[in-house]
């Protein structure tokens, strides 16, 4: 397969699968700090390491949690390079076009000391359209 149509393969598992948004979390007790992600989660792990090599990242095995339940994998990818995939697949997006683009605007215009409000405002938008709330930390 040629680059682009990995592109567009990959923004159909992230538009079905995967979870596009911002963890806010609190740096050495005091700094509060707002990071770009993808996760992914699947019981395909060759699907999981495909991704892993063609847009970096990492994956996680996390076990069954009970009889029923197949071994997961969750792959992860934060920051720069969560920024590059990004625009990468903002074009083929269909379903996760909003956070993507949200996630993007982040990266270009809300980086930096003394941005706390714009980054709260994006971490809000994001969060209000709901998602993975796990990564949702109340602060």
């Amino acid at each position: 397969m040629t680059k682009k149509e990995n592109d567009i393969y990959m923004a159909g598992i992230v538009d079905g699968e995967g979870y596009v948004g911002m963890e806010k979390f609190i740096q050495r007790k005091k700094y509060i700090r707002y990071r770009i992600v993808c996760i992914i989660v699947n019981t395909n792990k060759y699907l999981m390491y495909w991704i892993s090599i063609n847009y970096k990242g990492y994956v996680y095995k996390r076990k069954s949690q009970g009889k029923n339940y197949k071994t997961s994998y969750v792959w992860y990818l934060y920051n720069d390079n969560a920024y590059k995939l990004f625009k990468k697949l903002y074009p083929y997006s269909i379903i996760k076009k909003k956070n993507l683009k949200s996630c993007i605007n982040f990266r270009e215009k809300a980086l930096g000391r003394g941005m706390n409000k714009l980054k709260e405002k994006y971490w809000r938008e994001i969060r209000s359209r709901g998602g993975r709330k796990w990564l949702h930390q109340n602060i």
